[in-house]
């Protein structure tokens, strides 16, 4: 048969029982679920779906889709048959619009189904548009995008942890590519996959995944890129799962201080900034890692401000602890530790008010010092000494003093 209105009057006079199927509106499909194994046996053995046009092979899909709504339990009745005979039909569709359909059809099937033991042979079928490298034409009149294609093929990835074995492989290949898409792609798959597949699925992958964030982001802040941004966004989501269990989070947060330590202990290689960066996506809103980044990161780069003799890194090491203070407003305040803030409050309040400082520190001083009377039980304990400075401050206002 060489179209779908010559399949659709052979299934009509094979199966009388079918007598509405209107294949250029899907919506009206009122035969009997009796049927519904028929009709799709029939597509499975009576067409050769990639041999059809492309307005076909739409309607073909949209004929599956609206099958797998309406019939879905007596299609899933037969689960190696229906499993099998769909990815026949999808198996090599190129067409932008039709993959559309088919990316949402097979998350509608991934996320109802269980795909054991057909997993692999599923996430083999989707899994060979990553990633999706895509560029409509200026006249493209369905408006499809390069977006719209990645996010429904990453939902089929996210919908099913069982893919953990075969996915994490993928994306790490990809990590490795040096087409920045292919590495943006990865990273945002990382991102939605991890919460939902949980600590046990990622563990054996978290060194490699590790690594291949610590090479993007550990990096001076001007070369910092879109990569880099994805790869912390990824690190937070992995961060999320980690934190199920005690152990393996701990594991894992002292595996990455001692990777990054050196971007703290030596200031000189410009990564105190990356640095912070990859700490705060780590800790995530937990107050014990919060509390144990703080205990051991706090004194060093206090330690290293007093010392440096380099303006700019100095303004990069106070601008670094006032993201730290910021952050801290994921967390639950009770859950602070404030004795690990007590030397950087009389740091900051004696700086903020001395005049040996230049402009430029003053001022990244005020900012650090704005974010640390905004914890609420600093600010109560240490209300005296805030005032002092406040008054201290407003003189050299009005003094005329630059801040």
């Amino acid at each position: 048969m060489d179209n779908m209105s010559d399949w659709v009057q052979h299934m009509v006079e094979k199966s009388p029982q079918i007598n509405q199927m209107d294949v250029q509106n899907m919506g009206c499909l009122n035969f009997d679920k009796s049927m519904s194994q028929t009709v799709f046996s029939g597509l499975v053995k009576e067409t050769s779906v990639q041999q059809y046009p492309v307005s076909d092979r739409f309607l073909v899909f949209q004929l599956l889709t609206k099958m797998f709504q309406k019939y879905s339990e007596e299609l899933k009745a037969n689960r190696p048959e229906f499993l099998y005979g769909l990815l026949q039909l999808v198996e090599g569709e190129r067409d932008p619009r039709c993959l559309l359909v088919v990316f949402r059809l097979m998350h509608s099937v991934i996320e109802s189904l269980d795909l054991d033991p057909y997993t692999e042979d599923v996430f083999e079928v989707i899994s060979c548009y990553f990633p999706i490298l895509f560029t409509p034409t200026p006249d493209d009149e369905y408006g499809i995008t390069k977006e719209d294609l990645s996010g429904e093929l990453h939902r089929c990835f996210t919908a099913c942890p069982q893919f953990a074995p075969f996915l994490f492989p993928l994306v790490l290949e990809k990590l490795e590519s040096e087409l920045i898409t292919a590495k943006i792609d990865s990273y945002k798959v990382i991102e939605g996959v991890s919460r939902n597949y949980g600590y046990e699925r990622i563990n054996q992958f978290i060194p490699q995944l590790w690594t291949a964030i610590r090479v993007d982001v550990l990096k001076p802040k001007l070369l910092e890129t879109e990569i880099s941004e994805h790869a912390l966004k990824a690190l937070i989501s992995i961060s999320d799962a980690m934190i199920e269990n005690e152990l393996m989070f701990d594991s894992f947060t002292k595996q990455i201080w001692t990777d990054i330590s050196n971007a703290f202990n030596k200031p000189e290689l410009d990564l105190v900034d990356s640095g912070v960066s990859i700490m705060l996506a780590t800790i995530s809103s937990n107050a014990y890692a919060f509390n144990q980044m703080i205990t051991q990161l706090m004194p060093i780069l206090l330690k290293q401000f007093t010392f440096c003799q380099k303006e700019s890194t100095r303004v990069v090491i106070i601008e670094s602890i006032s993201r730290i203070l910021s952050h801290s407003r994921n967390i639950s305040q009770k859950q602070i530790n404030l004795i690990n803030f007590e030397s950087l409050f009389t740091l900051m309040t004696s700086l903020s008010v001395a005049d040996t400082e230049t402009d430029n520190i003053r001022e990244s001083v005020v900012s650090c010092l704005q974010q640390l009377i905004q914890l609420k039980e600093m600010n109560e304990n240490k209300w005296e000494i805030i005032t002092k400075v406040l008054h201290s401050l407003l003189d050299n206002c009005l003094n005329g003093q630059q801040l």
